[in-house]
């Protein structure tokens, strides 16, 4: 909860700050898209996930984990389009990775890696954004991805 906390915390600082360095148009398609190639492995690896668990807890949890990145997958689309971008159709590595891994509890930690690396490329990237529409939609991701972390460590330490 610390973490989360301090998490939360600097990202405040940093959405006060006096935007400098603002990204451009192209450098936020290029961002959004990593990210969004990203999301959309993440929302494949829960969907995957959930056929290998019979555990109707962690069937739920991965359903409302997929519904959560396939959200943020609709809205990193939404803005490629309105910056006049074209959304990447490709799915990230982090797929193939992910599903590499046989046990469950090993491939949600190694998931929970991925969400914590969207988190921090957030962090890089949202004291760039100047539109603040689009800042508060980063925003909701990063403090989405911290409760998805929170709850994916929960959900590890008490199978265990």
């Amino acid at each position: 909860m610390k973490n989360e906390n301090s998490r939360l915390h600097r990202s405040e600082k940093e959405a006060h700050k006096t935007y400098s360095n603002t990204a451009t148009q192209n450098e936020l398609i290029d961002a959004f898209n990593i990210l969004l190639e990203a999301e959309r492995a993440g929302t494949r690896v829960a969907i995957s996930t959930g056929k290998d668990v019979q555990s109707d807890d962690l069937k739920q949890f991965l359903g409302s984990l997929k519904r959560d990145e396939a959200h943020w997958c609709d809205m990193l689309t939404r803005n490629i389009e309105k910056l006049d971008g074209i959304a990447s159709l490709h799915c990230g590595d982090f797929y193939d990775k992910a599903m590499a891994i046989n046990d469950v509890l090993e491939r949600l930690t190694f998931l929970n890696r991925g969400q914590d690396w969207v988190v921090r490329k957030l962090d890089d990237l949202m004291p760039h954004v100047a539109d603040a529409d689009l800042h508060a939609d980063l925003q909701k991701m990063r403090h989405s991805h911290i409760v998805n972390i929170a709850e994916t460590t929960r959900i590890i330490e008490a199978a265990r």
